[in-house]
């Protein structure tokens, strides 16, 4: 690991230390139900697997998971993440969930030890998205199956860059969400066979979104500006914004990509 990327994990660890407390919030689409069982719902799941999610927060996903795996390992570089997933697995009453402190682009794990990895909504915060996949599928079984689901950034080039300008304006770190056609080459570079791969619309209040990483006033107004100059007809931010009961709305774009080691 280079010294940038160390420099980055310790901001990783720093931003994610602040939003550990608000990152279940209800109401909140990270939470959301709904996509949570999109996830479920399109992942090969069975009561035999090890499964291990990486980058896991609060466990958001390994708690969906633990349901119907015969046990999820949960691991974040962020140990704030990793007590309030195991303070809300408690509550919820779930005892397969094992939380480990480490970093996704260098797992603990022996190769060839798990059934299914997953990787929830982490993939853009890396300075190297191959490191975390290359680990994933290290850790996976042959013909055992990894799945990521991750924002993705428009197509085009130029909207591209200024989406991901304004990801990082919010949250420091961000580095670079992936488009549709370079999360497929992703999978395709490390040799795994896609079953699946779905997007949809995810909407978000910007001022909750803002609020959660309880973003700088000066780049909470300079994102703000883009959006609203965009509803003007001026330079599109890639976050296709709209008004509805007085407040400001925009569009993620979530992407759901399984595959099968093979």
């Amino acid at each position: 690991m280079n010294e940038f990327e160390q420099d980055h994990n310790i901001e990783i660890q720093k931003q994610f230390a602040m939003q550990a407390k608000r990152f279940d919030q209800e109401g909140y689409p990270l939470s959301n139900t709904e996509y949570l069982k999109w996830a479920i719902d399109n992942i090969p799941l069975n009561k035999d697997y090890l499964a291990l999610d990486n980058a896991s927060g609060t466990g958001i996903l390994a708690r969906a998971l633990a349901r119907y795996v015969k046990t999820v390992h949960a691991i974040d570089a962020s140990r704030p993440m990793l007590q309030s997933g195991k303070e809300a697995a408690r509550r919820e009453g779930i005892n397969n969930i094992i939380f480990n402190e480490g970093f996704a682009q260098s797992l603990p794990y022996d190769d060839s030890f798990f059934d299914l990895t997953t990787c929830r909504l982490a993939l853009h915060h890396f300075y190297d998205v191959y490191k975390p996949l290359q680990e994933m599928v290290r850790v996976t079984k042959t013909s055992g199956y990894i799945a990521i689901m991750d924002l993705v950034s428009p197509d085009d080039r130029q909207i591209s860059t200024f989406y991901n300008r304004l990801e990082n304006l919010r949250d420091s770190s961000h580095t670079y969400a992936l488009t549709e056609q370079e999360m497929l080459e992703l999978f395709r570079r490390y040799g795994i066979d896609i079953i699946k791969a779905q997007t949809r619309d995810v909407e978000m209040v910007l001022d909750d979104w803002l609020d959660l990483t309880d973003a700088p006033k000066d780049s909470r107004a300079a994102i703000t500006e883009s959006l609203l100059q965009e509803l003007d007809g001026g330079k599109k931010t890639g976050m296709r914004p709209y008004i509805k009961d007085n407040k400001i709305y925009f569009l993620h774009t979530w992407m759901l990509i399984v595959g099968q080691k093979v």
